[in-house]
């Protein structure tokens, strides 16, 4: 329980002085996915709002919820997530930069529990992500560094398709390749913004 406590004292302050600024969060897109990547597994959606210089975005599949919140500047997003896995809490930082056709993703993070077990422990290490993407629309290839655990990190290429249905509607497909599970890894999605 103290672990919760020191969780939420942490979240709570950085919360109310983010969601208290008079700036308005506007919605900017909804997201649907099927399928496998170093992001998801199953059904996988996601709702995002933005305003000039800040970010808010919640997903969620049958084993996870999370929020994602911060501030975004020229080619930068500080972000903080926090959410449950299998109803064990956890907290990671990001930190994105998008440069020319380049982005990258920069994100760990703590779990306070057990996954399956709802009980507050001391924090340990939950993940660790660095990815990297080169998109010429419509196709972007991606290198994921993907490490869970105490387990073997996992090198993760991978390639996406995107194709406008409308001016508002996009799907998308792609494959990743688990280097270390030697399995490949397919996904279809579709992205709506206003």
């Amino acid at each position: 329980m103290k672990w919760f406590v020191v969780f939420i004292s942490i979240l709570a302050p950085f919360t109310a002085v983010y969601g208290s600024q008079a700036e308005e969060l506007k919605f900017s897109k909804f997201e649907y996915y099927n399928g496998k990547n170093p992001f998801f597994s199953s059904f996988d959606t996601k709702i995002s709002f933005k305003s000039k210089n800040k970010v808010f975005t919640t997903s969620m599949n049958n084993v996870r919820v999370n929020t994602k919140f911060g501030y975004s500047f020229p080619h930068t997003n500080i972000l903080a997530t926090c959410g449950l896995q299998q109803n064990a809490p956890w907290f990671a930082p990001e930190v994105d930069f998008t440069f020319w056709r380049v982005s990258t993703i920069h994100w760990g993070g703590w779990m306070f529990g057990e996954t399956g077990k709802p009980k507050m422990e001391r924090p340990r290490f939950f993940f660790a992500l660095n990815a990297i993407y080169f998109s010429v629309k419509p196709i972007v290839l991606s290198y994921t560094l993907l490490h869970f655990f105490e387990n073997e990190p996992d090198h993760i290429p991978g390639i996406s398709f995107s194709q406008p249905i409308n001016k508002n509607f996009t799907w998308l497909v792609g494959t990743d390749y688990s280097t270390k599970d030697a399995n490949p890894m397919f996904n279809i999605g579709m992205k709506f913004t206003p």
